[in-house]
């Protein structure tokens, strides 16, 4: 059962809760229950470690469904808890989205930040990547930056990779292109394969200040971008596609640049799977298969990728690689207009065709 309701939550634990002026959170409580329960369980924790975990959820829901629990009281079950165990319940919570609605993400946000604050750096990492994006808790950049700053420094190579990704936008830190190449170098050495492609990129579009040429740069990238190919990193292989495909770096070499954008596009990347598409279409690395290229686009516009859902309008306007069928060639015209005018206008278009021929 669905319940819905007002969210008394934990103001006083996270400061920047996400609650003013919104609607009433819908959780499946008995599936949220149902599925910590058993992940609880399967784990293979003393009974004493279970028990203190299952009391945990059932105080969070009692304080939020019913209110019949206090804020102090979950602070002093937190407390008689190790900081990891609180954090496994809070990933939990969070993972439970599927099943028992998306908002259970404003049970998971306070236990990460409680576990963060007894030291745990697993939540640390986790409650700063929340701040950065703003899910479940207002946007903060800057503190999001001052904790992935403190983990960096302590070693944690993924917040040197966010770290550097925040030093590489100017997002919540004055932006510094030199850190965030330092940062991504330590996070390399640290065995993060994303690392190896961020550290590319920016080699790659001479964002970092030296004396190297344009072609000594795009060397360095090309080696980066192998480092994580062979890490298994497939935006790797993507970024080495469009190399390949232009030669930056390599000659240029359609095949093998579609046989990378093939590896990123099964790692469901959206922009390979729409590119994909394209090479399909247009024949490059790969024969002109128009069958092929609808089921690509087909990928990308379940995704919800513009781009692909008006060019897979136009297939199934045309008949290409499909049944000619104009009520789905509007279907996904409508869809792509929420983000692209011109998606709109071919609808239109099509609106008035069918009007004209019935007039």
């Amino acid at each position: 059962m669905i319940r819905c309701f007002r969210p008394l939550w934990w103001r006083t634990l996270v400061r920047r809760l996400s609650v003013g002026g919104i609607d009433d959170y819908k959780i499946d409580v008995s599936s949220l229950k149902e599925r910590v329960c058993r992940v609880i369980e399967d784990r293979a924790h003393p009974e004493a470690v279970r028990l203190k975990q299952n009391n945990l959820i059932d105080v969070v829901l009692s304080h939020v469904v019913f209110g019949d629990v206090s804020e102090k009281e979950i602070v002093q079950t937190v407390d008689e808890m190790d900081s990891q165990h609180v954090n496994e319940v809070a990933g939990d919570i969070f993972n439970s989205g599927a099943t028992a609605g998306q908002d259970v993400i404003h049970l998971a946000v306070p236990l990460f930040r409680l576990a963060a604050l007894r030291g745990n750096v697993n939540a640390k990492y986790t409650y700063a990547q929340l701040l950065r994006t703003g899910q479940g808790v207002d946007s903060d950049p800057s503190e999001a930056a001052q904790l992935f700053t403190e983990l960096a420094m302590q070693g944690h190579p993924y917040a040197q990779l966010a770290l550097g990704s925040m030093y590489s936008s100017g997002l919540g830190v004055e932006q510094d292109v030199e850190k965030a190449a330092k940062l991504y170098e330590l996070s390399c050495e640290n065995g993060v394969s994303q690392a190896y492609h961020a550290l590319g990129q920016l080699h790659l579009n001479g964002r970092i200040e030296s004396d190297y040429t344009e072609e000594e740069n795009e060397a360095k990238a090309i080696r980066c971008f192998n480092q994580g190919v062979r890490l298994g990193d497939p935006y790797s292989n993507f970024s080495l596609a469009h190399c390949y495909t232009h030669g930056k770096g390599v000659e240029k070499d359609e095949k093998r640049a579609f046989s990378h954008l093939e590896i990123a596009a099964k790692a469901d990347l959206p922009v390979a799977i729409y590119n994909m598409a394209c090479a399909y279409f247009a024949g490059k690395g790969v024969d002109i298969n128009f069958s092929r290229a609808a089921e690509w686009f087909q990928k990308a516009a379940d995704l919800g990728f513009a781009p692909a859902q008006v060019n897979l309008g136009n297939m199934h306007y045309h008949g290409l690689g499909v049944d000619k069928d104009k009520e789905k060639a509007k279907e996904l015209y409508l869809k792509a207009s929420v983000t692209d005018r011109s998606a709109l206008d071919l609808y239109e278009k099509v609106v008035n065709e069918e009007t004209d021929m019935q007039s």
